[in-house]
């Protein structure tokens, strides 16, 4: 979506062609939150990584790309890797060992063949299961990314054009809550509530895009996308 084209057409919807209520930075800043808040509830935006690898010998942690917000697939060596959590590999470890010889950790320093990832959400790497033994073994991630901000009216969208609406609408929103509350304070109740019920009625748009742009994924994907439930834009920080 171009970004000028976006800001005019707001203007035009919040009938506040002058900004003399809603500046152009402010809408500006509402599209690239959109973009984002977009890309973090339906993971539209995807990419592929090798910037973590090659595998290094005796190291099974690998730093993840800055921008990931979900992992789709690793492949270690050209092949597909499963995913596991820590705590199976824990109780894993448990089950095989004697707690009082052994650390149910030890996993964590194992080397052998890699199977597995799992993916160390405090440090944003990815450990491998068992250690690789050897080097220079390609590492490839494919993953959801968060868009970059942007300030500038000559900014492009990085999401799909499929999801571009969403992200419109999610500015729109935010432009008629602000006016509503300039009128509110102004002692305009009437307008103020005529902006709100604009707001109320565009958010039930944006929730139905969200959906709309998941099935599409899904459809792409042959795969769930697992979501907080609840309807609002109080959730846009939800994780998957």
């Amino acid at each position: 979506m171009n970004i000028r084209n976006a800001v005019q057409q707001l203007s035009s919807l919040i009938e506040d062609k002058a900004h003399e209520y809603v500046k152009a930075d402010w809408l500006i800043w509402w599209l690239s939150d959109g973009q984002r808040a977009v890309a973090k509830r339906t993971l539209c935006l995807k990419n592929s990584s090798t910037a973590s690898g090659p595998s290094v010998a005796s190291q099974g942690a690998y730093s993840l790309p800055t921008r990931c917000i979900g992992i789709d697939r690793v492949y270690y060596a050209g092949y597909p890797i499963d995913p596991i959590t820590r705590e199976e590999m824990d109780r894993t470890m448990q089950d095989v060992t004697d707690a009082s010889e052994s650390s149910i950790t030890a996993w964590e320093e194992e080397e052998g063949t890699v199977e597995r990832w799992i993916y160390d959400r405090y440090a944003n790497k990815i450990r491998l299961v068992a250690v690789p033994k050897s080097a220079g073994k390609e590492i490839k991630i494919l993953y959801s990314e968060l868009p970059e901000e942007f300030i500038n009216i000559t900014a492009t969208t990085n999401i799909p054009e499929f999801a571009d609406e969403a992200m419109f609408l999610y500015a729109l929103i935010n432009a008629q809550r602000h006016i509503s509350v300039k009128y509110e304070s102004d002692k305009q109740l009437r307008q103020a509530q005529v902006w709100q019920n604009h707001a109320r009625i565009n958010e039930a748009k944006y929730e139905q895009q969200l959906q709309e742009i998941k099935t599409m994924i899904q459809g792409f994907q042959n795969t769930n996308i697992i979501v907080q439930q609840g309807v609002g834009m109080e959730f846009e920080e939800d994780r998957y």
